[in-house]
């Protein structure tokens, strides 16, 4: 016994000294032969610095950067760094590295901007806008988002590495030199872009850090690149697994002057190079199968949750850290009950349930199946026999919908129906049978739709009334009885003074929108307010200061299909981008059929208004770096700048019937959208709303 225990200990010790001397010399191997491995958080790549890492292992695979041309096919082109961005964001597979397809994927067109919240709580979203915000500027808080949409890489195999790239746009309001821009992914980002909201963008969870930029790193067309370390690979396989979208959140420091923009690639101030993943796929693989964990409980105390961090850190220091979570993994809860099912046939007897084996998604499926299949003969024998009776479990077919036929109006149409049906059945055969399954649909009847009957004006009136009824009554019978399906519509006069009620009144739309514009509305401004709580149309009469509830939209809509219209009706103001794709102001002529373009800004300019004198347009441009009136007169020969701002809004002009003064909205001194008032020049700029509630979007009712 003594002997043996000795000789145990003496391979124990040998073992030991074997495996330390191993671990020595593999760990020099790793420090000294092998690159550094990436950090969590991965350091920034420099333009022409950094390559594109290489598989999982995150290991350089040449000194050149990603799209050095000597790692390209002989077919491939290489991406040019500025380009415009297609409608739909597809990837394009132009080239591959190092026999793996390299797959470039442009963020979402429709999901790149921004979020705001100023210090009174007001918050606003711009989705889509071609600066993608993050930082501070004069006490307002901004957020970018960008969001991938995964499911155009179903075609390629597991990404094996990849980079984001993202290039500056807007640097003018970042002046501070110290403070971090955060690049974060989000755990979850549904119900952000159900609701895009700038609360439910700040708060959602993180699932990881990407990068922290600093002041260095943020220049106007000064690309940034970020490797995705392989937690991210990992993740972004799994979003993929799960049919999921990718968002990635932008934070800038808290310091007033740390607004900075990157180009989100969608609209007139874009420079045409748009966020974007830069991928590496690897062969395409047969479809997963899911795995079933079971979630780890709750602990029941403070004690029990101390004592499993302990266990976890004893763990984590004997054994080294867990396996990675697989990408196609399914959580159960800790009560599941998988259970065999069956079923009762006619006699009671319980039959089980053998579910069909389902069709492979591709044809590399089917051969890593049949390989399973012939591997578990061979290791542990064939499969266990079917029962003597059992039961298929099929997927059960989607019924088929069949509306039902409408129900004659009277004895005639019944009659006519019946002929009709017999001369088909004769000719053509009886009717198809109905499919199994399938389902009748009865339509919903229409409402019909009843003017209620005016109040008589007095007593008189009332009493002929009642006699015409008597008379009808005694020559055709009692009337026909009220249909369940009939709406009575009471007439609602246009204008309610805001004075005359507390609560919100019931809009009642309009059976049908007139052509005109009513009278009564003449000389009033129509604009939209969130005074009520929610966004609701108002008038505003400029002289008296009263304002209106407009219970109907229509003439709201009229008035803006008006504003571009020249007084004559032969022509109207129209957006259109010019050959540089810069949204400009363009005359188009109804009697020619020929546009002219008046504008020339390098910015986008928008929201066109004709003076009624027709000699001059009003309109809106981003030329001067934020959004300024000018008017540009009906050939373009000569503009005036209106209004002069550093960041405020001036949006939505509108001329008075005199044409002698302009209505517009702005959001300068108090932050918040108010109408504001100037003269046709420009002069005597004054606030019309002058309240603590947002008022926007002002049209003067010629």
């Amino acid at each position: 016994m003594g002997g043996a225990s000795g000789l145990s200990r003496l391979l124990q010790i040998l073992i030991g000294v074997v495996l330390a001397v191993g671990a020595s010399v593999l760990v020099y191997l790793i420090l000294v032969e092998q690159p550094a491995q990436q950090t969590s958080t991965p350091p920034l790549l420099a333009t022409s610095q950094q390559p594109l890492v290489d598989e999982a292992g995150i290991v350089a695979v040449s000194p050149q950067p990603l799209l050095a041309v000597d790692q390209l096919t002989a077919a491939a082109t290489p991406i040019p760094l500025v380009q415009a961005v297609a409608a739909t964001p597809l990837p394009t597979q132009s080239f591959t590295l190092d026999g793996n397809p390299l797959v470039e994927l442009a963020a979402n067109p429709q999901r790149v901007g921004w979020a705001s919240r100023d210090a009174a709580d007001v918050t606003s979203v711009s989705f889509p806008d071609y600066n993608v915000y993050a930082g501070s500027y004069q006490a307002t808080t901004y957020i970018g988002a960008i969001s991938f949409d995964l499911g155009a890489l179903g075609d390629y195999g597991p990404l094996l590495s990849g980079e984001l790239l993202l290039v500056g746009l807007t640097a003018e309001r970042q002046t501070v030199d110290s403070g971090a821009w955060a690049l974060e992914i989000l755990a979850e980002d549904r119900d952000f872009w159900l609701r895009p909201e700038y609360a439910l963008l700040a708060e959602a969870p993180v699932e990881t850090i990407l990068a922290d930029l600093g002041p260095t790193d943020l220049g106007v067309d000064q690309p940034v690149r970020i490797a995705l370390s392989a937690d991210v690979i990992q993740m972004l396989n799994g979003l993929r697994y799960q049919k999921r979208s990718l968002t990635v959140r932008l934070r800038g420091p808290d310091a007033d002057g740390s607004l900075f923009g990157f180009d989100g690639g969608t609209g007139g101030g874009s420079h045409g190079n748009p966020p974007r993943l830069l991928l590496v796929a690897g062969p395409v693989e047969p479809t997963p199968t899911p795995f079933l964990v079971t979630a780890t409980s709750t602990p029941a105390g403070v004690l029990t949750a101390a004592a499993l961090l302990v266990e976890a850190t004893a763990n984590a220091a004997t054994v080294g850290t867990p396996t990675p979570t697989p990408f196609n993994l399914i959580v159960v809860a800790p009560n599941a009950v998988i259970h065999q099912e069956f079923w009762n046939d006619a006699q009671g007897t319980p039959l089980p349930v053998v579910i069909a084996t389902e069709v492979p998604a591709n044809l590399s499926t089917a051969v890593a199946n049949l390989k399973i299949a012939t591997a578990q003969a061979m290791t542990t024998g064939t499969a266990t026999p079917l029962p003597e009776r059992y039961v298929t479990a099929t997927q059960t077919p989607t019924p088929e919908l069949i509306i039902a036929t409408t129900t004659p109006e009277n004895v005639m149409t019944l009659a006519a129906g019946l002929v009709q049906a017999t001369a088909a059945a004769e000719s053509q055969g009886t009717p198809t049978p109905l499919p199994i399954p399938h389902r009748i649909i009865t339509p919903t009847p229409r409402f019909i739709i009843v003017t209620a009957t005016p109040r008589p004006a007095n007593v008189a009136t009332a009493q002929v009334l009642a006699a015409q009824a008597t008379v009808q009554f005694l020559l055709t019978g009692t009337a026909t009885p009220t249909p369940v399906n009939q709406v009575t519509v009471t007439p609602l006069s246009l204008l309610i003074p805001v004075s005359f009620f507390t609560p919100t009144p019931t809009v009642i739309p309009t059976l049908r929108s007139p052509d005109a514009i009513p009278a009564q509305l003449r000389g009033l401004i129509l604009f939209f307010s969130d005074r009520s709580g929610a966004q609701e149309l108002y008038a505003l009469d400029p002289n008296s200061r009263l304002v209106y509830s407009v219970t109907q939209q229509w003439p709201y809509a009229l008035a803006q299909e008006d504003l571009g219209l020249a007084p004559d009706s032969k022509r109207r103001a129209l957006v259109s981008p010019d050959d540089a794709r810069i949204l400009q102001i363009q005359v188009y002529s109804y009697e020619y059929g020929d546009t002219k373009q008046v504008t020339t800004f390098r910015g986008t300019s928008y929201d066109p208004a004709w003076s009624p004198l027709g000699d001059q347009i009003v309109f809106v441009t981003t030329d001067p770096g934020n959004d300024e009136l000018y008017t540009v007169t009906a050939d373009g020969s000569q503009s005036v700048r209106l209004t002069q701002n550093v960041w405020e809004w001036d949006k939505h002009p509108s001329w008075s019937p005199d044409g002698q003064q302009i209505v517009f909205w702005s959001n300068r001194e108090s932050g918040r959208r108010q109408l504001w008032l100037m003269n046709a020049d420009g002069s005597d700029q004054h606030n019309l709303s002058n309240n603590e509630y947002n008022d926007w979007d002002p049209i003067w009712i010629h």
